[in-house]
C-alpha cells in the first residue's frame, strides 16, 4: 500500500499556489479599502526641478509641488508592491531549496552534501527563481533610489514655498513700532 501523504513537491505546489493568491488578494484588499491605484493617474514622467526655481511664481510652484508629492504617493506604491513581490519570492526561493535538497537526497549522483548543493544551484527551477529574485531586488533599490530623487525635489519645492510664504508675511505685517504708534 502507497503511502497517501502527499510528498515534499506536492506541499511545494500547494504551498507555490497559495503564495500565488497572495498578490491578488493584496490587490482586492487595497481596492476595497478605496487605495486601488487607477492606471489612469499613473504619472506619464518623474518632475523635475528647473535649474532656478525662483523664476517659477506661485502657481507655477504650486502645480510643480503636487506633481512631485503625487509621483511620490505612486513610487511609494510600486516600491510596496516591489518589496512585497520580493519578500514572496524569497519565501519560494527558501521553499524550493529545501525541496529540490529532499529530490536530489536519494539521486545516487549525489554522494555528498556538496553534491546536493550544487545539483540544487543548478536545477531549472532554482535558477530561474534566484533571477526572479534578482530582479526584484534591483526594481525595489531603483524605487528606493527614485524615491530618495522625488522626495528631494519635493521638500526643495516645499521650502520655496515656505521661504515665499514668510517673505510675504514679512512685508506684509507691520512692525510693532508702528503698531504702538512709537
Amino acid at each position: 500500500m502507497e503511502d497517501e501523504t502527499p510528498g515534499i513537491l506536492d506541499q511545494l505546489d500547494a504551498k507555490i499556489k497559495l503564495y500565488n493568491k497572495v498578490p491578488k488578494s493584496v490587490a482586492k484588499a487595497l481596492a476595497d479599502a478605496g487605495l486601488e491605484v487607477n492606471p489612469k493617474e499613473r504619472p506619464a514622467a518623474a518632475p523635475t526641478l528647473p535649474k532656478d526655481i525662483s523664476v517659477l511664481d506661485e502657481k507655477q510652484l504650486s502645480k510643480l509641488y503636487d506633481s512631485f508629492a503625487l509621483y511620490y504617493d505612486y513610487i511609494s506604491r510600486e516600491l510596496s508592491k516591489a518589496e512585497t513581490n520580493l519578500t514572496t519570492v524569497k519565501r519560494l526561493r527558501k521553499l524550493l531549496d529545501a525541496a529540490l535538497h529532499f529530490k536530489y537526497k536519494d539521486d545516487p549522483k549525489c554522494t555528498s552534501a556538496k553534491d546536493r548543493s550544487n545539483a540544487v544551484i543548478l536545477d531549472w527551477e532554482y535558477v530561474r527563481a534566484d533571477a526572479q529574485e534578482c530582479h526584484f531586488r534591483g526594481l525595489v533599490d531603483a524605487l528606493k533610489h527614485q524615491s530618495s530623487m522625488t522626495a528631494q525635489g519635493r521638500d526643495r519645492t516645499y521650502r520655496e514655498i515656505s521661504r515665499r510664504t514668510q517673505k510675504e508675511r514679512s512685508f506684509s505685517q507691520p512692525t510693532r513700532s508702528l503698531l504702538k504708534g512709537d
